[in-house]
């Protein structure tokens, strides 16, 4: 129990600096480049990885224009609104919104029915989807503290 506490905590920490660490980079260098340098270092040690297990062959090169489209749609266009959002914002307002694309994926998942909607899931996303507003809202904020506008 206590390694599993220990690993939470630093999942957190990992997690929540991101949003940190993009806000100090955006102050250097465009959200475009920001992107595209997680987008290569995250492709970097996967292309080894693929590499060394062959795991890539001649054959799926016809795959390339998808996974092109793929990469564009899923992971650059995210990444590029994800900093630009967290470079307005506060950062921890950033990675509140960040943590609700889980319930976007799981509401998006209901509209083109690839999942099976159970209770337990409807219930996950409304009270998922409450946590954005209550955690930005500024009505609750305590004497002192700066307010979102």
């Amino acid at each position: 129990m206590r390694l599993t506490r220990a690993a939470f905590v630093f999942l957190g920490v990992l997690w929540g600096s991101n949003f940190i660490y993009m806000k100090w980079a955006t102050e250097l260098i465009s959200p475009m480049q920001v992107a595209f340098l997680r987008v290569l270092f995250g492709f970097i040690p996967l292309a080894v990885f693929a590499w060394r297990k062959r795991a890539i062959e001649r054959t799926q090169l016809r795959m390339l224009p998808h996974f092109l489209v793929m990469a564009a749609a899923a992971t650059a266009f995210y990444y590029v609104a994800i900093i630009k959002g967290t470079a307005l914002l506060p950062s921890g307002i950033a990675g509140v919104l960040g943590g609700a694309i889980a319930l976007f994926t799981a509401v998006f998942s209901l509209l083109f029915r690839t999942e099976k909607f159970h209770a337990m899931t409807g219930a996950g996303i409304v009270l998922g989807l409450g946590k954005p507003p209550a955690a930005t809202s500024t009505s609750r904020a305590s004497p002192g503290c700066s307010q979102v506008r």
